[in-house]
């Protein structure tokens, strides 16, 4: 326990380990949710593989929790923004024929 307040600034934070471990669990259930449904919006809408956006979807959203939890020290689950995907596959789908351009043109942004 000593190890984990030293880590993590459980005292600091006035948290103990069994909320902390409520809210990864409810964290984990809404990342849950987001990526079926970032995955079939964009195989719907921009026509990418809905297998390979839910897999890098899962990957990247694993990374960049794990930087925020480790490096950053906030306890906060980060993904892919749900009205950035519907903006991609729905809204630049006019101006960008291929969805290619479209991630190319949010990865400048």
């Amino acid at each position: 326990m000593k190890f984990l307040n030293k880590l993590f600034h459980l005292d600091e934070r006035n948290a103990s380990l069994k909320i902390e471990i409520i809210g990864g669990l409810i964290s984990f259930v809404a990342m849950c949710y987001v990526l079926p449904v970032a995955a079939s919006n964009l195989a719907n809408g921009a026509g990418m593989d809905k297998q390979g956006v839910f897999a890098i979807t899962a990957i990247l959203a694993f990374i960049i929790t794990l930087v925020m939890g480790l490096v950053g020290n906030y306890p906060i689950g980060l993904s892919a923004a749900m009205g950035l995907n519907a903006y991609i596959a729905f809204t630049l789908s006019s101006s960008f024929p291929r969805w290619e351009q479209r991630m190319i043109l949010v990865t400048v942004s």
